[in-house]
């Protein structure tokens, strides 16, 4: 390291010689005493702030959601009817009913396409009516599908258990409900009708 000697500078009269210590020039890749930071360190800091950058920006993940039939058994036979007249004519009317619409909602995916639909319930209808629902519903569908809850979401507390669905008498869901996905289930024992369908 090279030393250089200053002016004199006088303080209080005197005149005294100086000597200045010039420090070496910092190597490439040095950690910087003062901030704590290497040349490397700050290369790489761009590149951070462009990844938080992106995760910040990046669409929010497709949401789920359930839209129940509740209220008296009145109540929900009037609004069952009211949906299922949409896709078909009832051949008879309703003693009570449940119903759910679940929607897997992916407008806000990374690439938005259509939403996703599930449309599950369970009938009771009067056993007198039962000739007039295989009709209405038919042609039956054979062989059995699995009898299985389509939508992603737990099954409501009212979807009946696994061993309802025997001797169950199948069908294509598209007449009752306008979803061309899942199953349809006329349940001549129960005098009731379970469906879980879905829609893309």
């Amino acid at each position: 390291m090279k030393v250089y000697e200053a002016e004199p500078v006088a303080f209080s009269g005197r005149r005294d010689r100086v000597s200045v210590d010039i420090p070496a020039p910092v190597a490439r890749g040095h950690r910087c005493a003062s901030f704590g930071v290497s040349q490397r360190s700050m290369k790489t800091t761009p590149i951070c702030l462009v990844c938080l950058a992106f995760v910040a920006c990046s669409p929010s993940r497709p949401s789920q959601s359930r839209n129940e039939i509740t209220g008296t058994p009145q109540e929900r036979v009037a609004r069952a009817s009211s949906i299922l007249a949409k896709y078909c004519q009832l051949p008879g009317p309703l003693l009570d009913a449940h119903m759910v619409e679940d929607v897997h909602d992916n407008s806000g995916g990374m690439v938005p396409g259509p939403s996703e639909t599930w449309l599950s319930g369970v009938l009771v209808i009067p056993a007198t009516d039962l000739s007039k629902w295989r009709m209405a519903l038919s042609p039956a569908v054979t062989p059995a599908p699995s009898p299985t809850f389509t939508s992603p979401i737990t099954p409501p507390s009212w979807w009946p258990a696994a061993s309802a669905f025997a001797g169950c008498e199948f069908y294509a869901p598209k007449t009752l409900t306008g979803h061309s996905g899942g199953f349809v289930a006329l349940s001549p024992a129960a005098s009731a009708i379970y469906f879980s369908t879905t829609k893309l």
